[in-house]
């Protein structure tokens, strides 16, 4: 799995990874798999029907 990884800077809101880090860390998973998690789903649902950024240049959806 590590293998195809590639390190990028992410900046979220003021919180944001300490809620998510609350919600998984005490089931011993690290935070930034959750992260690479919604990214990778959401990257592969929008690689299905086929989007671009042109198609939504400033709606940003996603239905988990």
């Amino acid at each position: 799995m590590r293998d195809n990884l590639k390190k990028h800077t992410l900046h979220l809101r003021d919180g944001d990874w300490d809620f998510i880090e609350s919600i998984y860390k005490p089931n011993g998973v690290p935070t930034a798999q959750v992260i690479r998690t919604l990214v990778g789903q959401f990257v592969e649902r929008k690689r299905a029907e086929g989007g671009t950024a042109q198609a939504h240049p400033q709606n940003i959806e996603m239905e988990l």
